[in-house]
């Protein structure tokens, strides 16, 4: 499937927002999603599917001090 994730490209083998997160080993507790610019709670995230040509933007919350 071809999805642009954070403005970059990517043809990877996944079917919801759930699958991109355990692709990309993210930490779900640390990123919100939106895909086509609609938020997607993580609650919602293995029954949201993704469609070729979808946009997905992660943001990944780091601390500092």
């Amino acid at each position: 499937m071809n999805l642009t994730i954070n403005g970059e490209q990517h043809e990877i083998n996944v079917q919801t927002v759930k699958d991109v997160v355990s692709h990309f080993k993210l930490k779900p507790n640390l990123i919100i999603t939106e895909v086509d610019g609609e938020i997607v709670d993580q609650e919602a995230w293995n029954r949201t599917a993704l469609q070729d040509g979808s946009r997905i933007e992660i943001v990944e919350f780091i601390g500092g001090g």
